[in-house]
């Protein structure tokens, strides 16, 4: 998809969802060809975008993860691919049983991150659907159907604020995937005040 096409695809998820949400246009440069064909090559076969879910737990934070080949400290609020012909809303809910095993409710759409990636001459658009959930149900991790979270963390503003400056941070091979993973952990932030 291109960038208008997806930028189409918010308008209509936005409606969907009560025309709350903002839509953020992201433009983010890699400096790594193999992570950039990598990311493409996913986006190509596997997702024409994602959902990114800010689960909010009883006690009010909010949860992050991370896998374990992710460099240490490193953490973010959960993401799961949107397959092709596949629904915003349907992507969301399946994704949030596959990583984290709870049942949760909608709390408000955000919005969207819309990227315009680039390496060297090339281009490539993508989107992150952002929602802001609270957890009703199941245990976390141990009810989940898919096993890639190693950990998991609770974060308020000021621990979720300090993850976004660690991945700003962040360089040597992990600096591409710290700067996409940002986008969507910081949109949450605005929120929380």
């Amino acid at each position: 998809m291109n960038s208008a096409q997806l930028e189409d695809i918010f308008h209509q998820v936005n409606r969907q969802f009560g025309q709350k949400g903002i839509f953020r246009p992201v433009r983010l440069t890699f400096s790594s060809k193999k992570f950039f064909e990598e990311f493409k090559k996913q986006v190509q076969i596997d997702r024409w975008g994602e959902v990114a879910f800010a689960v909010e737990r009883k006690n009010g934070k909010f949860i992050v993860i991370r896998a374990a080949s992710y460099p240490d400290g490193i953490y973010r609020i959960p993401t799961g691919g949107i397959q092709f012909g596949e629904q915003v809303s349907h992507a969301l809910f399946r994704e949030i049983q596959e990583e984290l095993g709870l049942k949760v409710e909608l709390v408000q759409f955000l919005g969207a991150v819309g990227y315009d990636i680039c390496y060297e001459k090339e281009r490539l658009p993508y989107i992150s659907f952002v929602f802001h959930l609270k957890e009703t149900g199941g245990t976390i991790l141990k009810d989940a159907t898919q096993h890639e979270i190693c950990e998991y963390l609770e974060a308020d503003k000021k621990a979720l604020t300090d993850i976004c400056r660690r991945m700003e941070e962040h360089c040597a091979s992990w600096q591409d995937w710290c700067s996409f993973r940002r986008q969507t952990t910081s949109f949450l932030l605005p929120f929380l005040d």
